[in-house]
């Protein structure tokens, strides 16, 4: 017998289905939400007078772990 497993992710604010994960950063902290599409284009309104005028920093890249080679 096949079986199926369907994941339905809701918004974190509303409880409506079909949520998408918004990750962002603030403050020296990694968030993440699930939002509705609406949510996620309500969101990205709020902060575009911020991230219009901000710039952005630069991506940290760990190779491996302090005072050790990467191979």
């Amino acid at each position: 017998m096949a079986q199926r497993t369907v994941v339905t992710t809701h918004s974190d604010l509303s409880g409506e289905p079909d949520a998408v994960t918004v990750r962002f950063a603030f403050e020296n902290a990694r968030w993440e939400i699930d939002l509705t599409q609406a949510e996620r284009e309500a969101f990205v309104r709020t902060i575009a007078p911020y991230t219009e005028k901000a710039r952005r920093a630069p991506v940290s890249r760990r190779v491996g772990a302090p005072g050790k080679e990467a191979s």
